[in-house]
């Protein structure tokens, strides 16, 4: 069984370890999605709601 899971943002197919966060395979895959609050390492919080999903 595989670790890892696709996704589709914007029509680019990304892979990314599963448990990782959207905004972090986004980021790690270097798209750009405009956030306040989320820091690595730390818990996601969303109070901003900016990179809500």
């Amino acid at each position: 069984m595989s670790n890892h899971v696709e996704l589709n943002i914007d029509g680019k197919l990304i892979k990314a370890e599963k448990g990782t966060n959207i905004l972090q395979a986004a980021i790690d895959a270097d798209m750009y999605i405009p956030y306040l609050c989320y820091y690595p390492g730390m818990k996601s919080y969303g109070a901003c709601r900016m990179c809500v999903v």
